[in-house]
């Protein structure tokens, strides 16, 4: 069951993905995470996206690349980065 739980999720989020901005949008964030770059509170439609649509995210990355997409909160804000451990 959990597979199909990751499965829906997943393609809800592409499905979304459908829309040319939020396309876009989506692999503006993939390339600056990818880069090692934490998303932070300075690129509010980043932030936006990623809060979204944070589960599904992490499903992604730890689906299709094996990575955690983290999240640290300091002094009341949040910033999400890509975990690349060996």
């Amino acid at each position: 069951m959990g597979n199909e739980i990751k499965l829906n999720e997943i393609t809800y989020f592409f499905e979304h993905l459908a829309n040319e901005n939020s396309c876009k949008d989506f692999f503006h964030l993939n390339s600056i995470l990818m880069s090692g770059v934490h998303i932070m509170n300075e690129d509010q439609l980043l932030l936006t996206i990623i809060k979204k649509y944070y589960n599904v995210l992490c499903i992604f990355y730890n689906t299709f690349y094996g990575l955690e997409l983290d999240k640290e909160t300091k002094v009341g804000s949040s910033y999400f980065y890509l975990s690349f451990n060996d």
